[in-house]
């Protein structure tokens, strides 16, 4: 069973208004600040339980409705989030994680909206692969989501404790989705 965490919101009297942008107000950083690190603890909480009640592979009759219905190398940004709706209802992906891999609020188009409270905390870096600016963006040019889930399953941030580098939560979200991506072809 998955408990409800009552999520932190920000106050309208923290923001500056500009039109359609709003800055936080000065006296207003630290709570502010203070309120996003709440958002990701909750955030991160929700996508733990639910992650605790997935399955660890798909039965060869989801893999061949999964081949048959999407191809992973030419795929609509429409296509790929009915894809990861599929796979949320297969029980091989949590919706909680469904914002980490590109897999926002659609409104208007192919429009991606990403609630504040699903933004990573900084400090990736980057491992196996170079950087290319926009590759963490839905390939809508090329649809390759195949390769795109690859690169980004590459991703890590140095562990000191450690002395090495680790994959990011975000990367070993794209390397499960690789995975099955993969299974496909």
């Amino acid at each position: 069973m998955i408990a409800s965490v009552a999520t932190p919101t920000f106050n309208k009297d923290w923001f500056v208004h500009n039109g359609p942008y709003a800055m936080v107000k000065t006296e207003f950083w630290a709570i502010a600040n203070d309120t996003i690190d709440k958002m990701h603890e909750v955030q991160k909480t929700a996508c733990a339980q639910a992650r605790e009640h997935l399955q660890e592979n798909l039965t060869e009759e989801q893999k061949d409705y999964l081949s048959s219905t999407y191809d992973p190398e030419h795929m609509s940004y429409s296509q790929y989030r009915a894809f990861l709706n599929d796979l949320c209802k297969f029980g091989y992906f949590a919706e909680e994680d469904k914002p980490f891999v590109s897999c926002g609020v659609e409104s208007s188009g192919e429009l991606m909206l990403i609630p504040l409270s699903y933004y990573p905390l900084c400090g990736a870096s980057y491992t196996a692969d170079a950087y290319v600016p926009g590759q963490t963006e839905f390939p809508s040019k090329s649809g390759n989501v195949l390769s795109w889930a690859g690169h980004l399953a590459s991703y890590g941030s140095f562990n000191p404790a450690a002395g090495r580098f680790e994959k990011t939560e975000q990367a070993l979200l794209f390397e499960r989705l690789r995975d099955i991506l993969q299974q496909m072809k």
